[in-house]
């Protein structure tokens, strides 16, 4: 059973009416070590009215991350996203997270220029968590990336201090997310450039790895084979299966269509002349 302080505090954020965002406070108090014992049986028998209620008390709670009383929000918004992946609740992650990203991402920039680092690191934890969350295809990464090259020319090459710390974790992030969805190279080239002078170097191949799979939502649920794949194939390229020993060719096939003058030769064969 859910908590009688758990139900009516979700009830309240949860409101049609609105609610005032002091109710965030009340969030502090939610022992969200454990949550995922308390939520994750509730969350999979929830009825879908209520599904709709939760996607708007997500919604809410993120609008007050800027808040400087709601310090701690992050972390249990980051904490409700784990349980919803628990309870295999991908649609609602998928919703909240189209919805409220470029908010996050928004804020998340406004709170590195005006240098506020409890904002700032509230914003950065939720997403993290989203970005890293959300990577069964490229459409969130690749929706930004033109800003965010925009947003890294703004720092001198030589900056320090928290900026410095802020660029550093956030730059770890962006190569996870160009390792994760590789194959654009021509998207990602101002991207890197930008990394490149400001001397942010990736971290280790096997780091990135293991992080994108502890991070991914997907790896959390029980979801069948169909439903994987099928939210693995929207947009982007997705590489090619492995048989047991065809790895290297179809490394070599990958790094051939990555070439673009090979891969325009290949696709302006007419369709004809190959049967």
């Amino acid at each position: 059973m859910v908590p009688v302080f758990l139900q009516g505090l979700f009830r309240h954020l949860s409101s049609a009416a609105g609610c005032s965002p002091l109710f965030s406070k009340l969030m502090k108090l939610v022992p969200v070590s454990t949550l995922k014992t308390v939520l994750v049986p509730f969350f999979q028998t929830m009825p879908a009215s209520d599904e709709t209620a939760f996607e708007l008390m997500l919604q809410r709670l993120i609008s007050w991350l800027p808040l400087t009383f709601a310090h701690s929000l992050g972390n249990v918004i980051v904490h409700l996203f784990e349980v919803l992946a628990l309870s295999e609740k991908l649609e609602i992650l998928v919703a909240v997270t189209t919805k409220c990203f470029p908010v996050v991402y928004r804020l998340l920039k406004d709170s590195v220029k005006v240098n506020n680092a409890v904002v700032m690191e509230n914003l950065f934890i939720v997403f993290r968590d989203m970005f890293l969350g959300y990577q069964h295809t490229p459409d969130l990464f690749h929706s930004i990336v033109s800003d965010i090259t925009t947003f890294l020319a703004t720092f001198p090459a030589a900056d320090s201090g928290p900026q410095r710390v802020f660029l550093t974790r956030f730059s770890d992030l962006l190569y996870m997310m160009m390792h994760r969805h590789s194959g654009y190279p021509d998207l990602y080239l101002p991207l890197v450039k930008e990394l490149q002078r400001l001397q942010l170097a990736p971290p280790a191949e096997i780091q990135m790895t293991q992080e994108l799979f502890n991070r991914s939502w997907l790896k959390q649920t029980n979801m069948s084979s169909a439903y994987r794949t099928t939210l693995t194939s929207q947009g982007g390229k997705i590489g090619l299966k492995n048989l047991g020993n065809t790895c290297f060719l179809n490394g070599l096939l990958q790094a051939l269509f990555a070439t673009p003058d090979f891969r325009a030769a290949v696709l302006s064969v007419p369709p004809s002349s190959l049967t």
